[in-house]
């Protein structure tokens, strides 16, 4: 059986489409501001390429685009703004590295069986939420049939075709099996993708609760967002900042700087 573990399994090797490839461009700048927040530019031994990372102060991100159709909805963001909002608020099963590989995230493994008809999701142990509760399989099981919502389909549905949501089982707490009608060998690269999130049972995009490195605050559709950082991240993401904004609201937000 083939795996997709933390240790010692390298990380697995990504073959972009074109689609994939337009749209990671079109991202890119949206994006690069929050993983620099989150470490993602650091050099081997913790610092970044700038000097030593400094803990606290405000972010502010400057993003092209968004208006009236902006939404914190982790399974439909809509334009570049979204996607950045997504990095900061949310966290996947597995994300992409910097290289295009996949590595976990949420997840501690990510396994199929011999013909990929079934996948075996575990979770890394003491994940929470912004509200503290637990990220649990059955958060995932909750995400997974938002998404795949046959009469509400999220943008994500595409990405996993065969996918059965009424099949999914709990196997426990931290163990979700993923039951497919074919083999589908490109499930680590759907649940990678930034509208794929996790998200608690219960999930309202009005008061957005992810497990991402900054949790949410203040949201006006077309002007700002305003997210502090959460302490308790349980992504691998780690920021520095104590208070990430975007936007382009002449208002003035100041944050503590611990």
């Amino acid at each position: 059986m083939s795996s997709l573990s933390e240790e010692p399994t390298p990380a697995r090797p990504h073959t972009p489409t074109r689609r994939s490839l337009l749209k990671a461009s079109a991202a890119g700048a949206a994006i690069a501001p929050v993983l620099a927040a989150c470490g993602g530019d650091s050099e081997p031994d913790g610092s970044t390429a700038g000097g030593e990372p400094q803990r606290g102060g405000l972010l502010r991100v400057g993003v092209a685009g968004g208006g009236a159709s902006d939404t914190l909805d982790a399974h439909v963001p809509t334009d570049n703004v979204d996607i950045a909002r997504n990095h900061a608020l949310y966290a996947t099963l597995v994300r992409y590295t910097k290289d295009g590989a996949i590595e976990m995230d949420l997840a501690e493994s990510l396994e199929p069986n011999e013909d990929a008809t079934e996948w075996t999701v575990v979770l890394r142990e003491g994940l929470t939420f912004h509200d503290d509760s637990p990220v649990t399989a059955d958060s995932v099981a909750f995400s997974l049939r938002r998404i795949l919502d046959p009469d509400d389909p999220k943008r994500g549905a595409g990405d996993m075709p065969g996918v059965d949501p009424e099949a999914l089982e709990v196997v426990d707490e931290r163990t979700l099996l993923i039951r497919v009608d074919e083999p589908l060998v490109t499930l680590p690269e759907a649940l990678a993708e930034y509208y794929n999130c996790v998200v608690p049972e219960g999930y309202d995009p009005d008061e957005p609760v992810g497990c991402g490195p900054f949790r949410y605050s203040e949201f006006v559709v077309g002007e700002y967002s305003l997210f502090e950082r959460h302490e308790a991240t349980t992504s691998r993401a780690c920021p520095t900042s104590t208070s990430w904004r975007s936007g382009t609201s002449p208002r003035t937000t100041h944050a503590s700087t611990p």
